[in-house]
């Protein structure tokens, strides 16, 4: 079986494998897993074949899927999802990546890591080749500095 992934519950972008992420969204191959009766099974980076390291031993653990439809049997999170969501439980599986988590347009998962925040403590929206972020406002302003965004709310 070659590549494959499954959609996060808290943003539905795919778990993706240190191959397929970029500057923007590295922060996608770092995942956890959630069984319904165990609760964290495996956390750390996918490799793109369905395994991630266990929480106990040092063995991978590889997601079960359903044969008949393809989705995963586990709650897949990215790490950072599963922390701003408050680290909840099992809450049904995830769903199965229609690009494999691999075969997708450059940008489709551009996504900033949503425990990222902006100098004037917003949420990041973009992030710059130097790996600073910045919100939409400052962004907007081409700013992104710790008073940039007090200094123009005093205009």
């Amino acid at each position: 079986m070659g590549f494959f992934s499954y959609n996060c519950k808290g943003c539905d972008h795919p778990m993706l494998s240190e191959h397929a992420t970029n500057g923007i969204n590295s922060w996608m191959n770092e995942v956890i897993v959630l069984d319904k009766a165990k609760g964290v099974i495996a956390k750390g980076g996918y490799d793109g074949y369905g395994r991630i390291p266990q929480v106990e031993g040092d063995d991978l653990y590889r997601v079960t899927y359903d044969e008949k439809t393809g989705d995963c049997l586990e709650a897949c999170w990215h790490e950072a999802c599963w922390e701003k969501a408050g680290k909840p439980g099992y809450d049904g599986s995830s769903k199965s990546a229609y690009d494999q988590g691999y075969f997708f347009d450059e940008g489709a998962h551009d996504v900033v890591d949503p425990t990222k925040y902006c100098d004037c403590n917003m949420p990041a929206d973009h992030i710059y080749e130097d790996g600073t972020v910045a919100c939409e406002e400052c962004h907007k302003w081409g700013d992104h500095r710790p008073t940039a965004f007090y200094e123009r709310s005093l205009n």
